[in-house]
């Protein structure tokens, strides 16, 4: 994946939702997650607990 502008302000996180499924899966949310240096959630694993959870523990890093 190409890393042109593909990150974040000084002070921003990121979280990236996975919402690829199926057999075919070409992974680019998995890549978006590491150029951008947050965490990829699998839509099949969403629900908001964790979410907010998730962005609570990205807050604190950034």
């Amino acid at each position: 994946m190409p890393r042109r502008g593909c990150s974040l302000p000084r002070g921003l996180a990121g979280v990236v939702v996975d919402c690829e499924s199926g057999p075919v899966r070409l992974g680019l949310a998995a890549g978006l997650g590491a150029v951008l240096g947050g965490p990829t959630i699998p839509m099949g694993e969403l629900a908001a607990d964790g979410l907010a959870a998730t962005v609570r523990d990205a807050r604190k890093v950034a």
